[in-house]
């Protein structure tokens, strides 16, 4: 007679021997915390270099979709460097053609820039320099 614990996933789990994939560990909490921020779909914080290409994903971040109340589609809240907000908003349009393929139908609307520093917080601080001894 079986446990009654013993469910296929925890059968399995005993079963297997070796390594897990670190993806595999990480997989139920990255998609909590993608959707905390509005993506239901994770893979597009996982793969964005393949989604928005190399140029793009070096000065680009996602950072939250959201959904209008009545509306139809989605806007897409991307972060960059001011000095590079131009040249991705040049870049919209075809930026959009691929997060709608990855989702595979027409789900963003809209992108929007947010524009940040150069530096973050913690680097934009002041270094501390102690008075010289008299």
């Amino acid at each position: 007679m079986a446990h009654p614990s013993d469910s296929p996933k925890t059968r399995s789990r005993r079963r297997s021997r070796g390594f897990q994939p670190a993806a595999s560990l990480l997989a139920d909490r990255v998609q909590k915390a993608a959707e905390g921020r509005g993506f239901a779909v994770a893979r597009l914080l996982t793969h964005w270099p393949e989604i928005a290409g190399p140029q793009l994903s070096a000065v680009t971040r996602p950072v939250r979709i959201s959904h209008a109340r009545g509306g139809f589609g989605a806007t897409l809240t991307l972060l960059t460097t001011g000095p590079m907000a131009p040249m991705v908003e040049m870049q919209l349009p075809q930026l959009r053609d691929r997060v709608n393929a990855c989702y595979g139908y027409n789900a963003v609307q809209r992108i929007t820039l947010t524009q940040t520093a150069a530096t973050g917080f913690a680097e934009g601080q002041a270094a501390f320099t102690p008075k010289p001894a008299a």
